[in-house]
C-alpha cells in the first residue's frame, strides 16, 4: 500500500504523506477527509489492516518516554525534555510551566529588560524527538534513543543527569 505502513513491533499504522500513527478506527475518516482519497483505495486500506494484529484503542498502548528512531515518523530536533522526569514537549513556555507546576521551579530571569546574563535553564534542549500520534490522548512525544542523533546533545545529557542527582541527594 503506498499511503500506509504498518509498524508490526508496535502494532501500529502510520499515514505515509502525514508522518503520524493513525488507529484502525480512524484510518477511513483521515483518508477520505484529509487526504481526499477514493473510496476504491480506501477499502483496499481497510481489508490490509484487517488482516494485521493491531492496537485498535488507546488504552492498549503503552508509550514510553524514549524509543528508538522510527524513520516513519517526522523527526523533531527542537525538543526541551524535563530533567527529573519524562515530560518532553517542543514549545518553551510549555517547559517552563511544566517545572513550575511540578517541580517548585522559579525562574530566575525577571520580567522587564532582557538580561545579558546566561541563564542555566534546568532542562534539557535541542533534544531529538518524536510523536505517534498528532492529536490527544497519546500525542505525548518521546526521546530519541539513537547514539547517531544526540551526538550534541551529550553535553546537555550531563548537565541534566547531575541535575538530578544533586536533587536527589537534597
Amino acid at each position: 500500500m503506498d499511503s500506509i505502513l504498518v509498524l508490526d513491533d508496535l502494532k501500529l499504522v502510520v499515514c505515509k504523506f502525514c508522518r503520524f500513527a493513525i488507529l484502525p478506527k480512524g484510518l477511513d475518516y483521515h483518508f477520505q477527509r484529509i487526504h481526499k482519497t477514493e473510496l476504491l483505495e480506501r477499502g483496499k486500506i481497510q481489508a490490509l489492516i484487517e488482516e494485521k494484529d493491531l492496537i485498535r484503542d488507546f488504552k492498549d498502548l503503552e508509550i514510553s518516554p524514549s524509543y528508538r528512531l522510527f524513520k516513519e515518523l517526522s523527526l523533531y530536533s527542537d525538543g526541551f525534555g524535563c530533567s527529573n522526569c519524562s515530560f518532553i514537549t517542543r514549545n518553551i513556555t510549555s517547559i517552563s510551566e511544566h517545572y513550575r507546576k511540578n517541580h517548585l521551579w522559579i525562574n530566575p530571569r525577571k520580567a522587564g529588560r532582557s538580561s545579558t546574563k546566561k541563564i542555566d535553564y534546568p532542562w534539557i534542549s535541542n533534544l531529538q524527538c518524536q510523536q505517534f500520534f498528532r492529536n490527544p490522548p497519546k500525542n505525548q512525544y518521546f526521546r530519541i534513543l539513537d547514539p547517531n542523533l544526540d551526538v550534541e546533545n551529550e553535553r546537555n545529557r550531563e548537565i541534566a543527569e547531575n541535575r538530578l542527582i544533586s536533587n536527589q541527594d537534597q
